[in-house]
């Protein structure tokens, strides 16, 4: 699915921080496009060796998937602004108690990587042994490295899984401190109308910090994440 173009400029309501976080995000989005439109051209020129148009696509493969990854972490930004939910976004971490089926499941997977590193391990050690006997496949460099690139991915699959199975067991960090004072002049304002309206409502509230935002002529609370 080809991600939706997502606007240039930061939200007027993000503070100089975030914008400049969505800044950089969306130009290494936009930068990242350019990078594949290159690849592509080199894999389709009339004189790119076709094992190396092979290993171009799956470089290719990689960048795209770079380039959504940027594109969603870009998105969760522009629409935590909002506080809307965007399908094309990288979703907020949630917690609360894992059930026993996931933890199993996430142990199995776990598990079986690991096996599946080991037995990768082992067949590029055979392939090393067997270059040059392999007719007619007498060069198994390539396979080699095809075997070191899945050998990668499952050491990222090692790390998300990880990760996966620790976040569940964590609970959000909270240190109580109060929330700082507003930085950009929409969110003054909002805070001004706020202490207008009711003396200065907490912005403290279920163990959630949560920032003033002036959207419109409407002062609200945005929801962040607990620091």
């Amino acid at each position: 699915m080809t991600p939706t173009e997502l606007p240039s400029t930061a939200p007027r309501e993000m503070s100089p921080i975030e914008a400049r976080l969505y800044h950089h995000l969306a130009e290494h989005a936009s930068s990242e496009a350019d990078f594949i439109a290159s690849y592509r051209e080199l894999e389709k020129a009339p004189d790119t060796p076709e094992a190396a148009r092979y290993l171009i696509r799956l470089v290719v493969e990689d960048e795209e998937r770079h380039h959504r990854l940027f594109h969603e972490m870009t998105s969760a930004l522009g629409h935590s602004v909002y506080s809307t939910d965007d399908p094309e976004a990288v979703p907020d971490l949630s917690y609360g108690p894992p059930t026993e089926a996931f933890e199993a499941g996430t142990a199995r997977f776990l598990a079986a990587e690991k096996a599946d590193q080991k037995q990768l391990r082992s067949l590029r050690k055979e392939l090393r042994a067997l270059r040059g006997q392999m007719l007619p496949f007498r060069d198994t460099d390539l396979w080699v490295l095809l075997i070191e690139l899945m050998e990668h991915d499952t050491a990222k699959h090692i790390h998300l899984l990880t990760f996966i199975r620790d976040h569940a067991a964590a609970r959000p960090k909270n240190t109580g401190r109060p929330l700082p004072p507003p930085k950009s002049t929409a969110a003054r304002k909002a805070a001004a109308l706020l202490a207008d309206a009711d003396g200065g409502a907490a912005v403290y509230m279920s163990g959630v910090t949560r920032r003033v935002r002036l959207v419109g002529d409407r002062a609200r609370l945005a929801p962040l994440r607990s620091t």
